[in-house]
């Protein structure tokens, strides 16, 4: 993971703490760690996200999230 943003900044150290930092603050943010099938499958079935049709390039599900239907303010 870190070889991934210093390669994303060039290898910049500063750059790529900066960014690694603010990553680790938006999945603290936004619970991140906390996601489970079940509380993925109460959004979904809510209408606010769905499970896209195609895998990413890994092979792993895409959860679409519709911001307008979450976040309606």
């Amino acid at each position: 993971m870190i070889l991934w943003f210093l390669k994303d900044r060039k290898f910049s150290i500063e750059e790529s703490l900066a960014k690694l930092t603010k990553a680790i603050k938006w999945r603290q943010e936004f619970r991140v760690s906390e996601l489970n099938e079940d509380s993925v499958r109460g959004i979904a079935e809510s209408g606010k996200a769905y499970v896209h049709d195609f895998l990413d390039i890994n092979e792993r599900p895409v959860l679409i999230v519709v911001a307008s239907k979450h976040l309606p303010a």
